[in-house]
């Protein structure tokens, strides 16, 4: 394999993603290289995450300076990199969104309560949050493996009299797989695993690190971190609306973990 391509772990909000960071730049620094593999972390250095408006904008000259390189990027616009290989870990879907809901409501400074998630869930402008990503648009983790395209929009924002106030700029997704034959047309340049399954991807992405860079990382299972448990119950009809949003995205983690007992 040659030592000019590039590694990037495209990291789908609510699948513990940040620890994979961690273990990225911890692996290199004890590379055995000369010159050792520098990873770009998007989050590993933040005390706590926060969106950010212009969080999925990929600048193309991390390339340039990097060998590994990992963030919420998606295909596109990082697809423009020569020699990408490209690996991501999925989350069981209902998890992944009831993630979301309460990370949400941690973003909007409020509590995670049922009235809370019955607004996320009925919420239909799926521009909620500063990003899509951590919004209540369907099938997230299906979007992000799809095409994540950082388009910034401008657009105006009035106040309430009527007057421009200021320019608002947006990342967000402007294609959605409609079906798991469209998503699986994308899928066949990614590594994928499931969380659950972490340490069969991580046996997988050893192997490419290895024949990289000399490096391997951690196969620790403590890594998974569970959703904390909300302090109400989930409805039915809670639940039954949060299924109808994820459909594809539990089809997609159904056969991704066929092939992790094949």
């Amino acid at each position: 394999m040659s030592k000019s391509k590039k590694l990037y772990f495209l990291h789908i909000p609510k699948t513990s993603g940040i620890k994979m960071q961690y273990e990225l730049i911890d692996a290199s620094s004890k590379s055995l290289l000369k010159n050792k593999p520098k990873v770009y972390a998007q989050d590993a250095n933040r005390s706590q995450h926060k969106g950010d408006k212009f969080e999925f904008v990929f600048d193309p000259s991390i390339a340039d300076s990097y060998d590994i390189i990992c963030g919420h990027f998606a295909r596109n616009p990082i697809a423009i990199v020569d020699d990408l290989i490209t690996f991501s870990i999925i989350r069981e879907p209902f998890e992944q969104y009831l993630s979301l809901a309460k990370y949400a409501a941690v973003q909007s400074g409020v509590n995670f309560t049922e009235e809370f998630l019955d607004s996320f869930l009925n919420n239909d402008d799926e521009f909620n949050t500063q990003f899509e990503g951590i919004s209540g648009c369907n099938n997230p983790q299906s979007c992000f493996l799809f095409s994540k395209i950082a388009c910034i929009e401008n657009e105006p924002y009035i106040d309430s009299y009527g007057n421009l106030v200021e320019s608002r700029y947006q990342a967000f997704f402007v294609e959605k797989p409609k079906s798991y034959s469209e998503l699986n047309k994308r899928l066949s340049k990614i590594i994928i695993g499931t969380l659950e399954n972490r340490n069969f991807l991580v046996e997988r992405i050893n192997k490419v690190l290895f024949d990289l860079y000399g490096i391997k990382i951690s196969s620790d299972d403590s890594v998974i971190n569970e959703t904390p448990k909300p302090t109400f119950k989930i409805s039915k009809q809670h639940k039954s609306k949060i299924y109808s949003k994820i459909e594809l995205d539990i089809e997609l983690y159904n056969k991704i973990k066929e092939t992790e007992h094949e």
